[in-house]
């Protein structure tokens, strides 16, 4: 599918961006603002719904403002229950929620008017490296076509290249399980909650004026012990009687018919081959674990931020500044993920949170990048 454009007038674009999802189309709409012509392919259709927190995080609220991108819900609060010990953090400062769909379709709008050719429904098949300078790649699709840039940013998480050779799904490892689905809800909410349990941790956000966005990551091996996710979720909302978790999953309409999952062999910085004039962005670079609450920031802003390297050709300088920008808190967040996945460990930092409250504050800011 191709949004309005010719094939003949985009082939030979300098930027070429592969993966349409959140840090793509916000490389693309950085680019657009400094007056480059992009072209975005994407595998699939924008916007697609996947498992995610829907939790943005305050560093890119700034930019989103920019991009006159509105996230209309608050969230100065964020609630952390293990069994039955509970903190009430208030965030020092708010964070936003919105339905991941909802996010795609404002930044693809916003890309598509300023400009930038986007074709859906390509697959890429195969990327070439030119020893000759004046095109720097080749990109072929599975339909045929060829694409020629100079600047090739990947912001596709799984890409089966020369540049990137992911294993097929039936030889990974997996170590994690992620779900989650959209509730109905009649009570009015403007906090994040979190649930420990053994092996995992869950979420409530509300993402629209009547839907709260419930999202789970478990270990893998503890999934397989369940028929499916009602009945896994039915073992978590046992230690949690009378809470919020147990209304919504026990009474609520579901927006969606089925729990959207996702299998995920591992969390942290990716095993990516050097090239020159190869940018990686979002979960092409990294994937976080969503305790950090921090991905679809770090998506946002490691997509803003690749657009003046790439527009000048520093891929050294960009990986240096992603480095500082991004490995901190990608250490922190890994250390706040194993806490809460230990429940023991989890319960543990809420009772010293309630005593010491520099421990939250803390970990809010070195899982994220804030002054």
């Amino acid at each position: 599918m191709e949004m309005g454009f010719q094939m003949d007038s985009v082939n030979n674009k300098k930027y070429l961006i592969i993966g349409g999802s959140i840090a793509g189309l916000s490389a693309a709409i950085r680019l657009s603002e400094l007056d480059e012509k992009v072209v975005l392919l994407d595998a699939g259709k924008i916007p697609s719904n996947k498992v995610c927190g829907e939790f943005i995080s305050p560093e890119c609220h700034e930019i989103l403002k920019r991009w006159s991108i509105n996230i209309p819900i608050s969230i100065p609060v964020m609630n952390m229950f293990s069994k039955n010990k509970r903190f009430k953090y208030n965030l020092p400062i708010a964070a936003k929620a919105i339905k991941r769909l909802d996010l795609e379709q404002k930044l693809l709008d916003k890309a598509v008017a300023m400009g930038v050719e986007v074709l859906l429904n390509k697959p890429v098949d195969d990327i070439l490296y030119s020893k000759n300078k004046d095109d720097c790649f080749t990109v072929k699709t599975s339909d045929g076509s060829k694409f020629f840039p100079k600047e090739l940013i990947i912001a596709a998480g799984k890409l089966h290249s020369s540049i990137q050779t992911v294993l097929p799904v039936n030889k990974m490892k997996f170590k994690y399980v992620g779900f989650k689905a959209h509730v109905k809800y009649s009570w009015k909410r403007n906090h994040l909650d979190m649930y420990t349990f053994p092996s995992g941790y869950i979420g409530m956000i509300p993402v629209d004026n009547n839907l709260v966005n419930i999202a789970c990551l478990i270990k893998f091996e503890e999934f397989e012990k369940y028929s499916n996710v009602s009945s896994c979720l039915q073992n978590i909302i046992k230690d949690y009687k009378n809470t919020d978790l147990e209304k919504c999953i026990s009474e609520a309409d579901f927006e969606l018919t089925n729990w959207i999952e996702a299998r995920i062999p591992k969390f942290g910085v990716r095993d990516m081959p050097t090239r020159d004039n190869v940018y990686y962005v979002g979960d092409a670079a990294a994937s976080l674990y969503p305790a950090t609450g921090d991905g679809l920031a770090m998506a946002i802003t490691s997509g803003e931020m690749v657009g003046e390297y790439a527009k000048n050709q520093n891929y050294k300088e960009y990986q240096d500044d992603w480095s500082k920008r991004y490995l901190t808190r990608i250490k922190w967040g890994n250390i706040l993920h194993k806490i809460l996945e230990n429940q023991k460990l989890a319960t543990f930092g809420i009772l010293a949170s309630n005593y010491l409250k520099r421990i939250p504050n803390y970990l809010f800011y070195k899982t994220r990048e804030l002054k």
